[in-house]
């Protein structure tokens, strides 16, 4: 191990130490340069290189010992001069003295303790980590550049942003018959007397829910029952599926969903809307795909007094409220681009979580050359077990569809579809689809044409644009002759026409201000004709959240209603007060309901809420609850109590938990109640004595390390004792994860494994495996001879190229450019065995070639490579050798400073030591004529090829 002079000689109390370097959490630079005085305990750091990783306009005068600029507004000068140990920083006068400073080179090194005195930043060093971390006081215009570049990564997230998982794809294995995990949910109240209908004080019932999930039949399956007193099993579900966003299921298929079981029927545009129901449905489209022309449904599970709201790129769009466990947002208008839809859940007692799915609405839907292929065959609003002898279904029945889309071009694809449905009165219709969607600029328009062969036909043209900062949307359909379908009606009410315009935009006053404006006109078979105006906004200021809807309606010219809902939501420390009215303005003014609560946080695991709700002021409903809730290992429970002039007071409990074998240490988990509804990843980080990437015997695992996701995202978890944690991830999209290296003890401990992207599953935890070693370190001086003389070459592409080795891990080239004395230095080199030389893709000078590159061997226990020197010789001048000394020419102009790749084995080996004991000789020498510090541990040793 050495440590030698970087540019002009100082005091042997000083010396060079390359550091990773730290904004917060963000990890700005692996070798960066600082100069550490033993003597005074002080770091002294290059202004201009800080300057320039914070992105602050601040400039170092090497020459004139000066430095210059501005921090974040140009009114805050800084000018200091260094030489003359004074100046000014942000208003400030600024006095230095000459042992604050070291000038070199390449910059001007200014002591740690005093650069914070100048730029808004603490920096702390870390010795025994080798590293520097800044710490900001306020905002740094690198904040907001990563900022964006967080935003942008949670979106490419999602695989179908850039086409591809980031790292090699890991998935549990499929099995006949898993372990499942389950949901159970119990509740039950006391009451005074029988309660009205919307009259109920506490949210609890007497009812039961329990969900599950786990490996069924080589499929993911999912399962839920509820009952209440009066009946056991008021319903059931069952769902088996297998959903792959590479498309690979069914072989020469390519499917991405495969569903049997209750399933969900996607709408059919002018046939049949969207509805649950028993059947098969398999899809090759992407799972981020809109399943119309620019609408999608979003459905799942709700917890009992929990509600929803979505909101489509921070525009408020609707809510909903616990009904049946499910929740459902049929039809979500979408805009052309991304869309990033984002459900906000609310518990009754002041939870709150998030969901995001984000889809992509455009003329590239659909690659050239490829099919998406969709299939569906169920009997809507029957579910898989019928549990009421009572049951009828009265509004739906069976369908079948099959629907394949092609793109032919970039911008243009085609669609054929073929559909049978058959309705509660055995009504049977037939209907066959052609369509098309193009893209004509920023402009994306579709239309298709649905023929029913005995009754009629029907067609709808649709488009979307974004111009001006606001995107438009709209449509519009008409049927032909006694075309009918559930989509527009059979009735006298069906509908015989529709236009529809959306405007979605934001306004921009000091604040953000998205809203949605949409005008309708229905035109239906008994000639009445409906107008409805509907807007939305949303607004955040000052940490609150309000949300605001309107819907006029006019009906042959005259104005029926005008309809408004406003909530309104703040978070103050640990109060969550929020308010919600529903009001109506035409035709007579009157204030529906009225609601508002608060929400105080008492500790990490216990809440507690009170709220008011008035409704029918006309005949006044008063209502008050107060609840409490909390968490006590993974359960969850609450009790209630309320009371209302209708319903007379009640008392309410509620229990939640989560149940399943423990992924981590074994045995039986509870947990809190969400373990059906998102998947989960176990990673083992050890210590791979023998570089295999297998945990072998005696291989000792790694505790409290931790992991990232994609875009840096940090997770709280840290392994255990036996190495291992757990990450939740998101069944419908990749999750993303690498070892987090700042959090193990070792600055040069790093992972063979580069990241997994992994798909999961509820019920059955994928695992992946982190084995940590020890990296190494190369580093050495590029040369180019002319006239003789042995140059440095300031600004050189130098490449460390692995090879390919059997039984381990691929690892990636890497890449560095020289400093303006030719050092070149490679940090973190996972081990394995390399190649040293300059980059194929430039050449430093046309007239000289590259040389031969050198054999470099990194082994498990972090081998340090200094020293190499790398000398790019000019062409040789053209001779005749001598049979017995003729070899290639590009292996005479790759000659370093000896061949060290020419001859036997032994000869190699005698050339590099000649090499490496000169060079240490050499050190010594400048050492002591010079007054800089060399550290050299050891003798030169030769790797072996």
């Amino acid at each position: 191990m050495e440590t030698a002079s970087y540019g002009e000689a100082f005091e042997a109390e000083k010396e060079w130490l390359v550091v990773e370097i730290f904004l917060d959490e963000h990890h700005l630079s692996e070798a960066f340069l600082i100069i550490w005085d033993a003597a005074s305990n002080r770091a002294y750091v290059p202004v201009g290189h800080l300057s320039k990783l914070l992105e602050l306009a601040i400039r170092a005068d090497v020459e004139a010992a000066q430095i210059e600029g501005w921090i974040m507004d140009p009114e805050r000068v800084v000018a200091i001069d260094l030489a003359g140990g004074r100046g000014e920083a942000s208003g400030r006068a600024v006095r230095l003295s000459a042992q604050d400073w070291i000038a070199q080179p390449d910059d001007l090194y200014v002591a740690a303790d005093v650069i914070a005195e100048w730029l808004p930043v603490t920096l702390n060093t870390e010795l025994n980590r080798l590293r520097l971390q800044v710490v900001a006081d306020e905002p740094l215009p690198i904040h907001r550049r990563l900022e964006r570049e967080k935003r942008l990564a949670r979106m490419r997230a999602v695989q179908g942003w850039d086409g591809a998982p980031h790292y090699e794809v890991l998935e549990a294995p499929y099995r006949f018959l898993g372990l499942p995990v389950m949901d159970l949910f119990l509740s039950g109240t006391l009451r005074a007397g029988p309660t009205e209908p919307g009259a109920a004080t506490v949210p609890q019932s007497n009812a039961y829910n329990v969900r599950g999930a786990g490996d069924l039949l080589w499929m993911q399956g999912s399962w839920s029952f509820s009952g209440s007193p009066t009946q056991p099993l008021n319903s059931a579900r069952l769902n088996l599926s297998r959903r792959d966003p590479a498309g690979r299921l069914l072989g020469a298929v390519g499917a991405t969903r495969v569903e049997l079981g209750d399933v969900h029927a996607s709408a059919i545009p002018l046939v049949a809307t969207g509805r649950a129901g028993r059947g098969v449905t398999l899809s090759t489209a992407p799972l981020t795909r809109a399943q119309t022309f620019d609408r999608t449904t979003l459905r799942g599970q709700l917890d009992p007094g929990w509600e929803v709201e979505l909101y489509r790129n921070g525009a408020f769009l609707g809510t909903q409220s616990e009904a049946n466990g499910r929740f459902e947002f049929s039809e979500v208008p979408l805009v052309y681009g991304w869309n990033e839809l984002r459900m906000v859940f609310f518990g009754p007692y002041g939870q709150e979580r998030e969901e995001t799915e984000r889809i992509f609405i455009g003329s590239e839907m659909v690659p050239t050359g490829e099919g998406q292929l969709d299939l569906q065959v169920v009997e809507a609003g029957t579910p898989l077990v019928v549990t009421s002898p009572d049951f009828q279904n009265t509004t739906g029945g069976l369908r079948a569809t099959a629907s394949y889309e092609f793109g032919l071009s970039s911008n243009l694809s085609v669609l054929g579809r073929a559909t049978t449905t058959s309705h509660h009165n055995d009504e049977t219709r037939t209907y066959l689809s052609a369509g098309a969607r193009a893209g004509l600029g920023s402009w994306y328009v579709g239309g298709e044409v649905v023929a029913d062969p005995r009754n009629g036909a029907a067609g709808i043209l649709q488009f979307q644009t974004r111009k001006l900062g606001l995107n438009l949307s709209g449509y519009h359909l008409r049927a032909f002759g006694d075309f009918r379908s559930t989509a527009l009606g059979y009735g006298s009410a069906a509908r015989r026409a529709e236009t529809n315009l959306r405007v979605d935009g934001a306004l921009k006053f000091g604040v953000h201000i998205p809203y949605q404006l949409q005008w309708n006109l229905r035109d239906q078979r008994n000639d009445l004709q409906q107008h409805r105006i509907s807007a939305r906004y949303g607004l955040r200021i000052f940490g609150t959240q309000l949300s605001h809807s309107h819907q006029l309606d006019v009906t042959r010219g005259e104005l029926q209603s005008l309809n408004a809902r406003a909530t309104l939501r703040r978070r103050m420390g640990d109060w969550s007060p929020h308010l919600s009215a529903d009001y109506r303005i035409v035709p007579a003014p009157r204030l529906r309901s009225v609601q508002a609560g608060v929400d105080r946080k008492i500790t990490r695991k216990l809440r507690a809420s009170a709220s008011v709700d008035l409704r029918n002021l006309v005949d006044v409903q008063l209502g008050v609850r107060a609840g409490i809730q909390g968490e006590l290992s993974g359960v969850r429970w609450g009790l209630n109590a309320g009371w209302g002039q209708r319903g007379g007071w009640a008392l309410g409990a509620s229990l939640a938990m989560g149940l399943g074998p423990d992924p981590v240490d074994g045995g039986l988990m509870v947990s809190t109640p969400d373990q059906t509804t998102r998947g989960q990843v176990v990673a083992e980080i050890f210590r791979d004595a023998n570089g295999n990437g297998e945990r072998d015997p005696g291989e000792d695992p790694i505790e409290g390390a931790s992991v990232r996701g994609f875009g840096n995202r940090a997770y709280p978890t840290q392994t255990n004792t036996s190495g291992r944690l757990s990450v939740a991830g998101n069944p419908s999209t990749y999750t993303e994860l690498r070892l987090d290296t700042g959090s193990l003890n070792d600055p040069f401990a790093v992972s063979t494994v580069q990241g997994r992207s992994v798909i999961t599953r509820p019920g059955t935890p994928a695992r992946m495996k982190l084995p940590v070693v020890i990296a190494g370190e190369v580093d050495g001086t590029l040369f180019v001879e002319r006239g003789g003389q042995h140059l440095p070459l300031p600004g050189g592409c130098v490449t460390l190229r692995p090879r390919q080795q059997p039984n381990r891990p691929t690892l990636k080239a890497l890449e560095t450019r020289t400093a303006y004395d030719g050092f070149f230095y490679f940090p973190h080199v996972p081990p394995g065995s390399y190649e040293l030389g300059v980059c194929r893709s430039q050449s430093p000078d046309p007239t000289i070639r590259r040389p031969a590159p050198q054999p470099i061997f990194v082994g498990l226990n972090g081998t340090v490579v200094t020293g190499r020197q790398i000398v790019i010789r000019p062409p040789a001048a053209p001779h005749s050798p001598s049979p017995r000394n003729r070899v290639a020419a590009s292996e005479v102009d790759a000659a370093t400073l000896l061949d060290l790749n020419e001859g036997t084995p032994e000869a190699r080996a005698q050339n590099r030591l000649a090499v490496e004991a000169e060079r240490r000789a050499l050190l010594r020498a400048r050492a002591a004529d010079g007054n800089f510090r060399v550290r050299i541990d050891g003798d030169p040793t030769v790797q072996d090829d």
